[in-house]
């Protein structure tokens, strides 16, 4: 189910593990081309209305595949959910495969909990035909990177649960990173759980031209991790936090914007510092939460801040 077009966040870290348990791991090359997808593998795939075989399924093809034979289609109108488990704890990463035709658009999201109409979403993720690759977060549309239609991107979505963060990574690139318990379309605090996955055939330009190719898919907890540099990672110190007063910003690369969000999902502050230091002073807000999202064009990095 779609989300409004909201925010574009950067994610960047990578996990170097020891041992890692593959819970899902799909190349869809086990069906036949024109097999509808939750009907024929059923649990942990389903629809977003729980009507396998229906119009919201994802259909089998063979026409591309960035392995074997076959991919996962979602056209216009589908609304594909695949269950993730409803984990509170740990490390798990989600990869997959994705390939956009230059006169089409994607959509997919993840949830903290699915549940049709009271399901509460954790980050939306758009694909549109200017190129660029928006993230939303916490109803507001702050920051994008550059994909490539026609070609197959590898996603690889991190969240760790014990620690609060979320990454999402294409082609071994960290685009979002953003703390897991936020949530995409309004100013509420999502659990943290990690529910499910929805591929959904969104016409963001009421012309009916939507198809993603999704293939690879592969959902893993990893037991043992380490966070390793992503090639385009930045090294980011925010402190002191709390803070009653002021908060310095050091930063590798410089920063082309830095904005201030209360936990309605306000923009209380807004900076242009084209530099790769900043010194914030917060004196007059109000004590509590806040999140200071940092756009380096490239990426995008929201870390919590808190006025004490």
């Amino acid at each position: 189910m779609k989300k409004v077009l909201l925010s574009t966040l950067l994610i960047v870290f990578t996990a170097a593990f020891i041992q890692a348990q593959v819970i899902i791991d799909e190349d869809f090359d086990s069906y036949t081309s024109g097999d509808k997808m939750a009907q024929s593998a059923s649990a942990p795939w389903t629809t977003w209305s729980n009507a396998p075989g229906g119009a919201e399924d994802g259909t089998i093809m063979d026409k591309y595949a960035a392995s074997g034979s076959n991919s996962l289609f979602i056209a216009n109108g589908n609304d594909l959910v695949l269950l993730l488990g409803d984990s509170t704890g740990g490390f798990y990463e989600l990869s997959m495969k994705l390939y956009t035709p230059s006169d089409s658009c994607t959509y997919f999201n993840v949830l903290h909990k699915f549940d049709g109409g009271s399901s509460i979403w954790a980050a939306d993720f758009y694909g549109l035909r200017d190129s660029t690759f928006r993230f939303l977060l916490q109803g507001n549309d702050t920051a994008q990177a550059s994909y490539n239609p026609n070609m197959w991107h590898d996603f690889k979505l991190e969240i760790n649960m014990d620690n609060d963060m979320a990454r999402l990574s294409m082609d071994g690139n960290m685009m979002f990173e953003w703390p897991w318990t936020m949530t995409s379309g309004d100013a509420t605090m999502g659990p943290n759980q990690l529910g499910g996955a929805n591929f959904y055939g969104y016409d963001v330009y009421s012309d009916g031209l939507v198809g993603t190719f999704i293939d690879d898919l592969k959902l893993e907890k990893l037991s043992t991790v380490s966070f390793k540099q992503a090639t385009n990672e930045v090294s980011l110190n925010i402190y002191p936090n709390p803070t009653n007063k002021e908060i310095n910003i050091q930063s590798s690369e410089q920063m082309k914007s830095v904005r201030i969000y209360n936990v309605a999902g306000s923009e209380v502050m807004n900076f242009t510092p084209l530099s790769d230091i900043l010194n914030v002073n917060i004196s007059d807000l109000s004590n509590g939460l806040y999140y200071m999202s940092i756009n380096y064009g490239d990426k995008v990095v929201v870390r919590k801040i808190v006025k004490k």
